[in-house]
C-alpha cells in the first residue's frame, strides 16, 4: 500500500494552529492528555516540517527526540542551523516533488508536522490523504489558520469523531481526491 501523508494537528475552536507570533502557549499550558498521539507516531517513520515550525520547534530542546529516529525533511530555502541533528534533511524542492519522491519510496506514512503554508502546498499538491485536527476548546480570535488562505475548495469525508472528558474533539477525515 501506498505511504499516505497526515496533516496531524491541534487547532483551537476558530480554526487556528498558533498565535500570529508562532506561539502556542494556549496548548502547552494545558494538562496533558492522551488523545492517541503514541498510535499515530506509531503510523509513520518520516515528519515534514515547514521552516517556521522547525526553527520554532525542531531545534529547541527536547528538538526531535519526543519523535523517535524518524526521518525529518525540511522545506526551506534558506540554509540549515549549525550543528544539524543528522536526522533530518534540508530540502528546497517543491511539495509536489517531496511527495512523489516519498510516494515512491518504501515506508510508513509521512506526517505533515508544520503549519498551515506547509500543509496548504501539500494539498495544493493533491499530497493530502487525511486531516486529523484535535480542536483544543479556546478561541483564539486571531493567528496562524489551519490551512493558509487562497486555496480552492477540497471535499472530505468523515472518518471518525471522537471527544475526550476534557473538552478536546478529533476530528479525522479523509481527503476526497478527483
Amino acid at each position: 500500500m501506498a505511504r499516505r501523508f497526515l496533516y496531524y494537528v491541534a487547532a483551537s475552536a476558530d480554526g487556528f494552529i498558533a498565535r500570529k507570533d508562532g506561539a502556542v502557549d494556549w496548548l502547552e499550558s494545558r494538562a496533558p492528555g492522551d488523545y492517541g498521539f503514541d498510535d499515530f507516531l506509531a503510523r509513520v517513520d518520516t515528519v515534514v516540517w515547514g521552516r517556521t515550525t522547525f526553527d520554532g520547534y525542531g531545534v529547541k530542546p527536547p528538538g526531535l527526540e519526543p519523535f523517535g529516529d524518524r526521518r525529518h525533511i525540511i522545506l526551506s530555502h534558506r540554509p540549515p542551523p549549525a550543528n544539524l541533528d543528522p536526522r533530518a534533511t534540508f530540502t528546497a524542492e517543491s511539495a509536489t516533488a517531496v511527495a512523489n519522491r516519498l510516494r515512491k519510496s518504501a515506508g510508513k506514512d509521512v506526517w505533515l508536522m508544520g503549519g498551515g503554508k506547509l500543509a496548504r502546498s501539500f494539498l495544493d499538491a493533491g499530497a493530502v490523504d487525511e486531516v486529523i485536527v484535535h480542536v483544543i476548546p479556546v478561541l483564539l480570535g486571531e493567528g496562524i489558520r489551519l490551512f493558509a488562505t487562497g486555496m480552492g475548495d477540497t471535499e472530505l469525508r468523515l472518518h471518525e469523531t471522537k471527544g475526550f472528558a476534557d473538552g478536546v474533539v478529533r476530528l479525522h477525515y479523509e481527503v476526497k481526491h478527483n
